[in-house]
């Protein structure tokens, strides 16, 4: 009501993976269980290993559904992993992020990772500094609000 979008915003409370609806979207936000505070207790936060349903099954029907998907994640979040998990359900050579560090009291506590078909090698990033990773050498330094997986195919 506030921002006069009501009619442009559909909520769905349900199992996202028995969605039968075909319904599509501009954008996907997930928000996958983070594993209470036991996240901050490994050095890089596996998708694969956290999270139930499987990942790769949600990310699938997420791309089904949308071009676009915002990931709310832990700060020690594996990006390389996320970036193997979108190019084995895409096959697309080149996975670009859009990077959003969310702070509080100066410190990191939150990473929003935005996925989508917005992002490619000619887009201009708002910072054109935009970092480009290979899968096989990653570093994850997050300096940059840009991110780009290369994959050999």
């Amino acid at each position: 009501k506030v921002y006069e979008c009501k009619d442009n915003i559909d909520f769905y409370c349900m199992d996202f993976l028995k969605l039968e609806k075909k319904i599509k979207a501009d954008y996907i936000f997930l928000s996958p269980p983070w594993g209470g505070i036991e996240y901050k207790n490994s050095r890089n936060y596996s998708l694969k290993k956290m999270v139930t349903p499987n990942i790769s099954e949600i990310i699938k029907k997420s791309l089904s559904v949308a071009k676009n998907i915002m990931f709310y994640l832990p700060r020690n979040i594996d990006i390389q992993e996320l970036a193997e998990l979108l190019y084995e359900a895409t096959e697309s050579t080149h996975i670009f992020f859009d990077v959003h560090l969310l702070e509080s009291a100066n410190k990191l506590k939150a990473i929003l990772l935005i996925y989508g078909q917005g992002y490619d090698i000619n887009s201009s990033f708002d910072n054109p500094k935009g970092i480009l990773y290979s899968a096989k050498s990653c570093k994850a330094q997050f300096s940059s609000t840009s991110l780009m997986y290369s994959f050999d195919s």
